[in-house]
């Protein structure tokens, strides 16, 4: 309780975005995975195993995924329960997913504004400035490869290098908390 009043890190996973509006969700793992075998031509085999799949479709179509992904992972609104967000004393905003449904969130914040680090660099410390860290790549930002594959997973520490020192400079500060995020992904566990 007390860390939640003097400040804390949110670390965000896919299980995070779930939350339906207008009726309609995001998409988790096991369904982006049936969406792509359909929509490429990957054999059902690979269903539970969304970096191969990925790492399939890269191999022939890396820019029609990347496309495909944005478009896809690119909301217009939200379901209003994430306004609770902002009751909350947040420092830093780390997350492995790429849509921008929390830039949506923080657009309407009377309390706090997401400060990118990508874009910005680092923060002078604000108050108000939430430091943002997408570190498999942001919808939002058309320079930003979305990370995604298998091979891209092994190599997304040592290619967004800077945002993982941020993410450790954070994760030292404050206390973090972790919102539907698997542990899945080895270049974070190992930090």
């Amino acid at each position: 309780k007390a860390a939640l009043t003097n400040g804390i890190n949110l670390f965000t996973g896919s299980g995070f975005s779930k939350l339906p509006y207008n009726g309609v969700s995001l998409p988790d793992a096991s369904e982006l995975e049936e969406e792509l075998c359909d929509r490429y031509g990957i054999n059902k085999k690979y269903k539970g195993n969304l970096e191969k799949i990925c790492n399939l479709i890269n191999i022939k179509s890396k820019s029609d995924l990347q496309g495909y992904l944005r478009k896809k992972f690119t909301v217009n609104g939200y379901n209003s329960l994430y306004d609770v967000i902002n009751k909350i004393n947040i420092k830093s905003y780390i997350t492995t997913n790429i849509d921008n449904l929390i830039q949506c969130v923080f657009s309407n914040s009377t309390r706090y504004y997401l400060h990118d680090v990508v874009s910005l660099g680092a923060s002078k410390n604000e108050a108000a400035a939430v430091t943002y860290i997408p570190l498999h790549g942001d919808v939002n930002n058309i320079d930003s490869n979305l990370y995604f594959g298998e091979a891209e997973l092994s190599t997304v520490a040592n290619d967004n290098a800077d945002l993982f020192e941020a993410m450790r400079g954070c994760l030292k500060k404050h206390p973090t908390v972790f919102l539907g995020y698997g542990f899945h992904d080895n270049s974070v566990m190992v930090f």
